[in-house]
């Protein structure tokens, strides 16, 4: 009779506890290093794997010495060489059976290397130029059965976390200051989803290291270019990091030919309007994680649209028009393919620029493979830091992890471009600005006037 009782009531939620952990278990990826053999080498470029366990400590810190050796090795070259750095998300790993399908992210960071090769090829004949990948990984992926792998967003997010300490912001470091070594190599690092968290919070190191400087002083920043795909961590984070940059007035720019200053991007944030997993689940997820959380409004202190600091935390920045600055044009496609068919040099530009001397800023278009896509500095736009927020369309990225493509390969090339970076002679430089400069101004009726300074100081 008690039996029968039981069998006929809800499953307790103890059961319900036990059934999710023996579902993880069973189909659980195994918890090892995915690459002992962790460099490979070949003619058009060079590979690199470096592996972090779930609590955050390397794997094997050989595979970060060889890393380091095979970018010693390449840096030899006159002409410096290409990095790219690429920390992979949710539901990705850094497995060979994934990569054997003609799938997963080491397979397509494979073919933006490959590319990346030709591309230097073709615009620089005679002076071919080394391409190094390196590819940090961490157990994103436990799962392959489609509910215990929506179900380990808690877990991996945790795990994310976790990695984002010192080990990785180690490995990020002496990777860029090896490339740093001979000034003409340019590095470029790529973060997607919960790989983009940590990258911000590892690269919030060099920032803070800049507001140690004098005002007017120049701080070599450890990388030419961050970009980050659908990053899925807290806008709250994001938010400290564009305030510090603005209260603090740090910029990086340059002057063009005509002796104009263009203020260019260090860091850039890219979320696909139509990336459910950011724009739907992050926040369920996140609103259910928050409820044992203690939050505040914001108020005459934090002047922005954003009032609450639960939106924040529930939300990725992506998804926060509070912190935007930018936005991105559709058009149709201008030019046909990125280069000639018969392998000639008579190749379309990589970007062109249009200048507005009304606003003093500079919109920036390029070619897709089948779109042409502008970027524009939003108007009255809070955000009028060095890191770039933006919400694109589905025909730049469609989803949440369709991110490296030729849309978005031609796009990084195009910013590269925009901000001098591929230039001789020219480093990526953080400025701690002085003086004022105001974004907005309020008539007082003594006639006098209270302005909004851009680092968000009211005078």
């Amino acid at each position: 009779h008690v039996m029968r009782r039981r069998s006929s009531g809800p499953v307790p939620k103890s059961a319900a506890t036990l059934l999710v952990a023996v579902l993880l278990t069973v189909s659980c990826t195994a918890n090892r290093m995915q690459r002992p053999v962790s460099v490979e080498e070949y003619p058009d470029y060079s590979l690199a794997f470096v592996e972090f366990d779930d609590q955050g400590e390397l794997w094997a810190p050989s595979q970060l010495d060889r890393a380091l050796a095979l970018l010693e090795k390449k840096n030899r070259s006159p002409r410096g060489a290409a990095v790219a750095m690429y920390v992979h998300g949710w539901n990705n790993s850094a497995s060979q059976e994934e990569e054997t399908e003609g799938k997963g992210s080491v397979w397509a960071f494979r073919q933006i290397l490959q590319r990346l090769s030709q591309d230097y090829e073709r615009r620089f004949p005679g002076g071919k130029m080394p391409v190094v990948g390196i590819y940090l990984s961490w157990r994103g992926k436990v799962s392959s059965v489609p509910l215990v792998r929506e179900l380990s967003f808690y877990n991996r997010r945790g795990a994310a976390e976790r990695i984002a300490g010192p080990s990785a912001t180690e490995a990020i470091y002496r990777i860029l200051t090896t490339a740093r070594e001979n000034p003409g190599t340019r590095s470029v690092l790529i973060g997607h989803s919960f790989g983009s968290m940590i990258l911000e919070r590892a690269l919030s190191q060099a920032v803070i290291s800049a507001l140690l400087a004098p005002p007017g002083e120049e701080m070599i920043f450890p990388a030419d270019l961050v970009v980050l795909f659908n990053p899925a961590g807290s806008a709250i984070g994001t938010k400290q990091l564009v305030d510090m940059l603005a209260r603090n007035r740090l910029k990086t720019y340059r002057f063009d030919e005509n002796g104009r200053r263009i203020e260019r991007p260090l860091m850039l944030s890219f979320t696909s309007a139509t990336d459910r997993a950011t724009r739907t689940f992050f926040p369920l997820g996140m609103s259910v994680k928050g409820m044992s959380k203690k939050f505040r409004d914001y108020g005459a202190e934090y002047c922005s649209p954003i009032s609450k600091q639960k939106y924040l935390y529930s939300h990725t920045a992506g998804h926060t028009p509070g912190l935007f600055s930018h936005e991105i044009e559709v058009s149709e496609k201008r030019y046909g393919h990125p280069w000639a068919e018969d392998g000639s040099s008579d190749l379309p530009p990589i970007s062109e620029t249009e200048y507005d001397p009304a606003t003093q800023q500079v919109s920036l278009s390029f070619e897709g493979a089948e779109h042409r896509f502008t970027i524009r500095r939003k108007s009255r736009a809070l955000n009028d830091t060095p890191y770039w927020i933006m919400q694109v369309p589905r025909e730049l990225i469609p989803d949440h992890s369709e991110i490296l493509t030729p849309e978005t390969y031609g796009m990084i090339e195009a910013i590269l471009e925009f901000s001098g970076a591929l230039q001789e002679d020219i480093s990526t430089t953080l400025i701690k600005e002085d003086g004022v400069r105001p974004v907005a101004v309020v008539p007082r009726v003594d006639g006098g006037a209270l302005f909004l300074d851009r680092s968000r100081a009211v005078y």
